[in-house]
């Protein structure tokens, strides 16, 4: 088995070439307290690592800060893998279910725990090697795609791209709380961002021309969650959507606070995203037949 990490030369061309680079556009304004609390520039990565070919469909990411280690998913095996976080490198693989449409990971204590498309959830003890499951509320109509840990709730935290528990109106994503201790899944949604806030915020926060305001609004318009992590510094939510290829950023009472649009050519499909306990940001994008790549983005301090 080989693991590869991107040359130096390739992480400059994919800095520098700013011809095939979709820029971030100039924020208008002064930056809010909320967003000086977020220091990262999307744009940019700092490192990349490409991922071995199990991962081609990666789908979830988690950091485990007792191993210093990420745990990753691939959405079409029942297999967990803990990956390196200095060269993404593959360093167990461990089977916790059959084949099945698998969608976010999560780090609970000593457990990992994965969802189903359907809202499923695994609870893998990694070291029995011992897999409960448990069944919510949840169906495949809902289509969960993100999920996880929310240590202050006591609660696990699952991103919808279908529609609501309740509902099926258009234009708006969910994002619904899990309740460890009752193990059942709350009524009342935890975040609701809808497609007219969601375009409301890019129109009062970024400067285009109006054909270049135009692309970027369909693209924000194509928002549907594949990712979900809180910031343990700031305690923010951050969800990708590989659909527009984008990063939403929420306060803890669900306000958008930061859209970033990241480089359709280089983060062509973000599927994971998890933080370290340095507030390092990781997100991963799934390969299209090739690696999948795992892109690292550290904090930046003045």
């Amino acid at each position: 088995m080989r693991y590869w990490v991107l040359s130096l030369v390739l992480l400059v061309n994919c800095h520098s070439n700013t011809k095939d680079k979709d820029p971030i556009p100039k924020v208008m304004g002064k930056k809010t307290s909320i967003e000086k609390q977020e220091p990262y520039q999307l744009d940019t990565f700092d490192e990349v690592y490409l991922l071995d070919q199990q991962l081609v469909e990666i789908s979830g990411l988690s950091f485990d800060e007792s191993q210093n280690v990420i745990w990753s998913i691939n959405d079409e095996k029942g297999h967990v893998y803990k990956l390196s976080i200095q060269d993404g490198r593959i360093l167990e693989d461990l089977k916790f279910a059959k084949k099945g449409d698998f969608e976010g990971v999560c780090v609970v204590g000593d457990k990992l725990v994965v969802t189903k498309f359907n809202g499923d959830l695994y609870f893998f003890d990694p070291l029995k090697k011992k897999t409960e499951k448990v069944k919510t509320s949840l169906s495949g109509k809902n289509n969960v795609e993100g999920l996880t840990y929310d240590p202050e709730g006591e609660r696990l935290l699952l991103a919808l791209k279908g529609s609501g528990v309740e509902t099926k109106a258009q234009n708006k994503k969910y994002l619904y709380s899990f309740d460890l201790s009752s193990q059942k899944i709350l009524d009342e949604p935890f975040i609701i961002i809808s497609d007219h806030d969601l375009k409301a915020y890019v129109n009062d926060h970024f400067s285009f021309s109006k054909t270049r305001m135009k692309k970027m609004l369909n693209r924000a318009s194509k928002f549907s969650p594949s990712g979900v992590a809180i910031n343990p510094v700031s305690k923010n939510i951050f969800i990708c959507s590989a659909k527009g290829s984008l990063v939403v950023i929420c306060t803890p009472s669900g306000e958008i606070s930061k859209v970033y649009f990241l480089d359709e050519k280089v983060v062509p499909q973000p599927e994971g995203i998890c933080f370290d306990d340095q507030g390092t940001l990781y997100l991963s994008s799934e390969g299209h037949g090739y690696s999948g790549k795992l892109f690292k983005y550290f904090r930046k301090t003045d």
